[in-house]
């Protein structure tokens, strides 16, 4: 082993240790960020170059068949929102395709030792009616999935295993999330997207989130490809053009990116509490 790998492999160490020790990370409460100018701290927000030594990006990157496997299956404990099915009911009551679903998960390791707060996002799709509703339940795209629709697979995201259909439970498998609607859709232009995201369907998971790959995708780049109207901001992190939950969640509660914030929740020791886009806002910030 040489020096380098062995500085690398301590450094992963030290982080699954930190990880194991970690508890209710970012549970800043609005009290908190008193006399803070949330709004303006958020339009500054979010990515900087990047928290990580470029050589245990570099390390993970060229080991990313297991590394990202690893972290995203190593579970410190239960996420905490799916202890509580009445959290589940109250941030997917009421859907409407294309909603746009952040996710923070403290239970695993990539989500105790990634940057920022939101470490995921996901996209709802619709029930058989509201796809019927839409014209699009009978495309060839979409009637492949029939089965799993009526089902509950309601959701479409990329996750390490590739783009999937999810259920609610399968999104949720979390301790925090929001609910942000579109507001600048067509009905033609939901109709075009929904095919597009069903098309996507087993496509693998790009490891390197780097928007210029064409073979792999991952779950912002997902969304932004296909509803490029939403114009989510791109940042140039570890040398390649991404684009990061949290700063598309800063600029969406700054109304730079279209997007219509709907609900927040967060699970803690105690139980759950549903949260305004204040409190989702001050827990952005506190991340970084």
């Amino acid at each position: 082993m040489t020096g380098r790998t062995g500085r690398i492999l301590a450094a992963t160490a030290a982080a699954l240790l930190l990880a194991g020790c970690a508890a209710d990370k970012h549970a800043v409460t609005l009290d908190d960020m008193a006399g803070r100018d949330l709004e303006a701290e958020l339009r500054a927000c979010c990515p900087s170059e990047g928290k990580f030594p470029v050589e245990l990006v570099n390390f993970a990157e060229a080991n990313s068949f297991w590394v990202m496997p690893f972290a995203r299956g190593f579970v410190l404990r239960e996420a905490r929102l799916g202890a509580h099915p009445e959290a589940l009911d109250y941030l997917y009551d009421g859907l409407q395709p294309f909603d746009v679903i952040f996710v923070y998960n403290g239970s695993r390791l990539s989500g105790q030792n990634g940057e920022g707060y939101f470490g995921h996002m996901g996209i709802y799709m619709g029930t058989e009616a509201q796809l019927r509703a839409l014209g699009v339940w009978d495309h060839p795209a979409v009637a492949k999935f029939h089965d799993r629709i009526r089902a509950g697979y309601t959701s479409i995201e990329a996750i390490d295993a590739g783009v999937r259909v999810s259920t609610r439970e399968m999104v949720l498998d979390a301790d925090g999330a929001a609910v942000f609607r579109p507001t600048s859709l067509s009905r033609a232009r939901k109709r075009q997207a929904a095919v597009d995201f069903f098309t996507e369907v087993g496509k693998p998971f790009d490891f390197h989130f780097d928007l210029t790959s064409n073979d792999r995708i991952y779950c912002t780049e997902l969304i932004h490809n296909f509803l490029p109207e939403l114009n989510f901001p791109v940042t140039t992190t570890y040398g390649r053009p991404s684009i990061w939950p949290d700063e598309v969640a800063a600029e969406a509660l700054t109304g730079e990116v279209p997007l219509e914030f709907l609900r927040y929740a967060y699970a803690g020791r105690d139980g759950w509490q549903a949260g305004d886009r204040w409190l989702m806002g001050a827990r952005i910030l506190d991340a970084w």
